[in-house]
C-alpha cells in the first residue's frame, strides 16, 4: 500500500523499542525518533515562550534523551505493534491522554504523531498561543472554559471528518473532564485508548512542578494529583473494526484481491496488511446469509409466521423484519435500527461506568489495563442462535491464559426455574461469549447472552434438539424450551414458569417435538441453532466502550 497515510513507520518502531542500554546524545542522533521529538518540542517551546531559560530547555533535553528512556516510558503496543498500527490507520481511534502537567503527555503525543503522521492532536493549551500567533503562552484563568470549548469544537470537527487517530492532550484528571471526548467517540464510533504516561514522576507533585513547561504552581499540581480518578467504561470486550477512517476510505480498495468476504472460512494468520474494516463486513454478511437461508426453509418459515402473528403469505423479508439491526454497520438490508446499535463485539465485562458488581476490581486488573492499550486476539465464530428475541453469533474464546483473565461475564447466571426438569449445571468458562446482531423491538442486548445460556443448558442436559436441515457449511437444529419473559433491563431477567398442566412431554429425553411443522404449545418457544462445520476465525481488539 503505497499511500503515505497508510504507511507503518517500521523504522520509528524499531527505534521506539530499541534495546540499547546506553543513552545516545540527542545532538548526535538526528534520525532517532527521540531526537525528532526533542527537536520539535524544543523548537515549539522556543517559539511559544519568550520566558524560557537555558536550564529549562536543558531539563527537557535530559528527560527526552536516548533510546533507553523511550523503551522504558513509551513502550506502548500502539507504538510498537504493526498490526494494531494497521487498525489505527484503517479504522477510527481516539487517544485520550491523562496526567498532571509535566508527566510526559506532550512528549507521548509527539511520539504518536511521528508514528502516525496523519494524527490530529488537540490540546486546550494551544488556545493560549492564539493571540500571540504562537509566540507566547498567555494563560488567563478567567478564559479557561473558553479554551476548553475551543478544544471541544476542534475535536468535534475532526470526528465529523472521520480522522484517525485523534489525540486529546489535556490533563483529563477527572471523569467529567474527559466526558465530552468519550461522548464524541461513542457518537462517531471511535475506539478510545486512555493513556497515562509511564514516567516514574507522573504523580510526584514536586517533580511535576519542576518539569512542566507552563509554570503550573505546586498547589495546582498537588490538587490534580489528589483528584486523579479512574474512568470506568460502560463495558469491556473484544471488538471488530469501527467504520473506516477518513484517510483509509479515500484509498482505492476496489481490487477484488482485497475482498475477504468471499474467502474461505479457514484463514491464515492475520498480517499487518489485513483489512479490519472488511472483516466486520465478512462477519455481518455471513450472519445475514445464514439467517435468510434458515428462514427460507419451509417448516421454519411456517413456524415463525405463526409465532410472530404474520399472514400466511408473509415473505422471508416480512419475517426478518420482526428483528431490528443491532450493529454498526447495519446487519443486513431493510431492517430498522434498534435504539442501541454498536460495533460488533463480545462483551467481557459489563461495568456500568463502575457501578456494576465487581467493576472496580476488574478495572484494576493488570491484564485489563495492559490489553486496553492495543492488543489483538483471534476468536472463533462457531454458529448462529435465532430466537424470537435475539439473533446472535456463538463465539469460542481461545484457550489462552491472558484472555481467560479478561473474561468476566456471568457464565453461571440462572436462566431456567428449578422445577421444569432442566437440571442446573456448571457451565464451562466462556460459554456465554457471543455477538449480538439483531434484536426484537425493546429487547436488551444482554438478552442475547441469556438465550445462549438457555441453549447451553439444554445441551448439557443432553437435549440438543431436533435436526432440521443441512445447509451450506453447517447444519440447523431446533430446540423447544419453556417460554421466558425477558425484562429489557440489562441487569434483571425474569423467567416465567410454565403451567404444569401444559408441560410438554419429553421424547427420547429431549425437550422438543419431532415434527418440524408442529407448533409448540403456548408455554413453549422455539430456538434455532446453526452449527458451523468448521469455525470462522476473526481478529478482534480488546477495548472499552465509554
Amino acid at each position: 500500500m503505497g499511500n503515505i497515510y497508510a504507511t507503518i513507520h517500521d523504522s520509528d518502531v524499531r527505534l521506539l523499542c530499541a534495546n540499547e542500554a546506553v543513552p545516545v546524545p540527542v545532538e548526535n542522533s538526528d534520525e532517532h525518533v527521540t531526537a525528532v521529538v526533542h527537536k520539535e518540542l524544543v523548537s515549539k517551546h522556543q517559539e511559544k515562550s519568550n520566558n524560557s531559560t537555558h536550564d529549562q530547555l536543558k531539563s527537557i533535553s535530559y528527560s527526552l534523551q536516548g533510546p533507553k528512556v523511550i523503551k522504558e516510558y513509551v513502550k506502548f503496543p500502539f507504538l510498537t505493534d504493526n498490526e494494531i498500527g494497521n487498525w489505527i490507520i484503517k479504522s477510527r481511534f481516539m487517544f485520550i491522554l491523562r496526567g498532571p502537567p509535566g508527566s510526559g503527555k506532550s512528549f507521548l503525543s509527539e511520539c504518536i504523531r511521528i508514528r502516525f503522521p496523519m494524527a490530529k492532536i488537540f490540546s486546550a493549551d494551544d488556545f493560549w498561543y492564539l493571540e500571540s500567533n504562537g509566540c507566547e503562552y498567555q494563560f488567563d484563568i478567567s478564559r479557561l472554559s473558553e479554551a476548553h470549548e475551543w478544544c471541544h469544537n476542534n475535536v468535534y470537527n475532526a470526528v465529523c471528518s472521520g480522522y484517525s487517530p485523534i489525540v486529546i492532550d489535556n490533563t483529563n484528571t477527572r471523569s467529567w473532564e474527559a466526558r465530552y471526548y468519550t461522548e464524541m467517540a461513542r457518537r462517531f464510533h471511535y475506539f478510545v485508548i486512555m493513556v497515562i504516561p509511564q514516567t516514574p514522576w507522573r504523580f510526584d507533585a514536586e517533580t511535576l512542578a519542576m518539569r512542566n513547561v507552563h509554570f503550573v504552581s505546586l498547589e495546582t499540581i498537588e490538587a490534580k494529583v489528589r483528584n486523579f480518578e479512574h474512568i470506568y467504561p460502560c463495558y469491556y470486550g473484544w471488538f471488530w473494526s469501527a467504520p473506516p477512517s477518513e484517510t483509509y476510505s479515500k484509498l482505492d480498495i476496489s481490487d477484488n484481491s482485497l475482498d475477504i468476504v468471499s474467502r474461505p472460512a479457514k484463514r491464515c494468520k492475520s498480517s499487518i496488511h489485513s483489512n479490519p474494516c472488511m472483516e466486520v463486513n465478512r462477519l455481518l454478511k455471513w450472519g445475514w446469509d445464514v439467517l435468510n437461508t434458515i428462514i427460507e426453509l419451509p417448516g421454519v418459515h411456517y413456524e415463525l409466521i405463526n409465532a410472530f402473528g404474520l399472514p400466511q403469505d408473509a415473505t422471508v423479508q416480512d419475517v426478518i423484519s420482526h428483528w431490528e439491526s443491532a450493529t454498526i454497520p447495519d446487519f443486513g438490508t431493510g431492517l430498522k435500527t434498534c435504539n442501541t446499535p454498536s460495533i460488533p463485539h463480545i462483551t467481557a465485562k459489563f461495568s456500568k461506568y463502575g457501578r456494576a458488581t465487581g467493576a472496580e476490581h476488574y478495572a484494576l486488573r493488570r491484564s485489563v489495563n495492559e490489553n486496553l492499550l492495543g492488543k489483538l486476539f483471534t476468536v472463533q465464530i462457531t454458529g448462529l442462535v435465532i430466537t424470537s428475541r435475539t439473533i446472535g453469533a456463538r463465539v469460542k474464546l481461545p484457550n489462552d491464559e491472558v484472555i481467560r483473565h479478561l473474561w468476566a461475564a456471568e457464565d453461571q447466571e440462572v436462566v431456567f426455574p428449578d422445577n421444569i426438569g432442566i437440571m442446573p449445571v456448571n457451565r464451562p468458562t466462556g460459554c456465554r461469549a457471543h455477538v449480538t446482531m439483531a434484536l426484537a423491538t425493546g429487547v436488551s442486548p444482554a438478552e442475547t447472552g441469556l438465550d445462549l445460556l438457555r441453549v447451553v443448558d439444554m445441551e448439557l442436559n443432553n437435549r440438543p434438539g431436533d435436526h432440521v436441515a443441512i445447509i451450506k457449511n453447517g447444519s440447523v437444529r431446533r430446540l423447544i424450551i419453556p417460554k421466558v419473559h425477558c425484562n429489557t433491563s440489562p441487569e434483571r431477567h425474569l423467567v416465567q414458569v410454565p403451567n404444569k398442566s401444559n408441560y410438554h412431554p419429553r421424547n427420547n429425553n429431549n425437550f422438543y417435538v419431532n415434527s418440524i411443522s408442529s407448533v409448540p404449545p403456548s408455554d413453549y418457544e422455539t430456538i434455532y441453532v446453526y452449527d458451523l462445520d468448521f469455525p470462522q476465525h476473526y481478529r478482534v481488539t480488546f477495548a472499552a466502550s465509554y
